[in-house]
């Protein structure tokens, strides 16, 4: 370490899995996805409401603070 501060070892790697298929990708909801499809595939996966509005408000609200911050610097 260059700082010369204290350190300690990170475990690193993908804890979801170690394969990606493509394919798969196709039941995760889409942007253009309407509230009733977004809801369907959430509950396949054995999310409910909740976590479709936690989750995609979260990504929303990131992707416009992003548009936000290059607006503005």
């Amino acid at each position: 370490m260059q700082s010369g501060g204290r350190s300690w070892e990170v475990p690193t790697g993908r804890k979801d899995g170690r394969v990606s298929i493509g394919s798969e990708t196709r039941s995760l909801p889409g942007a253009n996805d309407t509230v009733a499809v977004q809801k369907h595939k959430f509950e396949d996966k054995g999310l409910n409401t909740i976590d479709l509005v936690v989750l995609a408000g979260t990504f929303h609200f990131n992707f416009t603070s992003l548009i936000v911050f290059f607006f503005f610097f």
